[in-house]
């Protein structure tokens, strides 16, 4: 049994919502995102750094109250401390790191928080001072989007209330239903995996694309018929799908290929090209319910070659 290799360890570590609060908290406290700066002919680049601010950090500072003195919910003015004290701040991210609704909550709070500084920081130009960003702010955005998409989700902005909502996000559903839904079984494969373990996940595959077998192999797209041929030969062949018709077949063209094959590299290999195979039927299963829309567009688009420009006349 192969043993766990650091890398192995690292991704199982960071790979939790106990991690991934941790490494929010972390930037939002820690990490300085802004600095105020005064208009200084005398420096060298003509501004003079004041300080810098994590995101938390601007909140509780004198700043925030000059910048943006009516931040207020329901017209009740709000003191920062004391709004992450009613909210139950620190109930929440305490739960956010076991459970994945209340840490799509925590992360709209933060999200929330951000969109306040950003606001309060373009109306902050008094008394001659001006406050700028770092990069550590588009790390910070860049961490939380990357933990949205992996859970399907997004952050938007409602542009009425101007506050952050975290909303699932369907826009991947809507153009790709089939490998969306079946998400974790289609993108499970990896290059990286034992022999057996490639084996067991194609054979995952072969049973979800199984009834899809009889169309594709009948299709009037060549190359979809081609592919899909060679899709479910290739799960006969390896012994992969259960029903193994040609297993035993006296004819040397219908022998299982696991005895043709030189070695477990090469029987690695035809793996890896046989799930990038089935990948591609996959994406055509989405990709076919579009072919009636591309028709209608095709027509459109010769209708449009056929018409003249205005204000053009033919020439005799």
């Amino acid at each position: 049994m192969r043993h766990k290799s650091i890398f192995d360890i690292y991704e199982e570590n960071t790979n939790t919502f106990a991690f991934k609060v941790d490494n929010i908290e972390r930037m939002f406290r820690d990490v300085q995102s802004i600095y105020s700066y005064n208009e200084n002919p005398l420096c060298p680049d003509g501004i003079e750094i004041d300080e810098s601010y994590s995101v938390d950090g601007f909140l509780r500072s004198e700043n925030m109250e000059k910048a943006f003195p009516e931040w207020s919910i329901n017209r009740d003015k709000l003191d920062y401390e004391n709004f992450l004290s009613v909210a139950g701040y620190d109930k929440l991210r305490e739960q956010a790191k076991t459970n994945v609704d209340s840490f799509l909550t925590y992360v709209e709070l933060i999200c929330n928080l951000i969109q306040l500084v950003q606001n309060s920081v373009a109306e902050a130009a008094y008394e001659y001072v001006y406050f700028a960003y770092t990069g550590g702010m588009d790390n910070l955005m860049n961490i939380i989007n990357t933990y949205l998409y992996q859970l399907n989700y997004r952050c938007d902005y409602d542009t009425e209330s101007g506050r952050a909502v975290i909303k699932e996000n369907n826009s991947l559903m809507e153009r790709f239903p089939f490998c969306t839904e079946n998400s974790g079984k289609i993108f499970d494969y990896m290059p990286s995996d034992k022999l057996e373990k490639k084996q067991e996940k194609l054979r995952v595959l072969a049973n979800l694309i199984e009834p899809y077998e009889k169309n594709w192999k009948a299709h009037k797209c060549s190359d979809l018929k081609n592919i899909a041929n060679d899709v479910f030969t290739l799960l006969n062949k390896l012994d992969i799908r259960h029903n193994n018709s040609e297993k035993d077949s006296k004819d040397p063209a219908d022998r299982n290929c696991k005895m043709i094959l030189k070695d477990e590299a090469e029987t690695s290999q035809l793996y890896d090209q046989l799930y990038e195979a089935i990948l591609c039927l996959a994406f055509y299963k989405d990709v076919e319910d579009f072919t009636g829309k591309l028709d209608v567009f095709h027509k459109k688009v010769n209708e449009l070659k056929k018409e003249k420009p205005a204000g053009k006349t033919e020439e005799t």
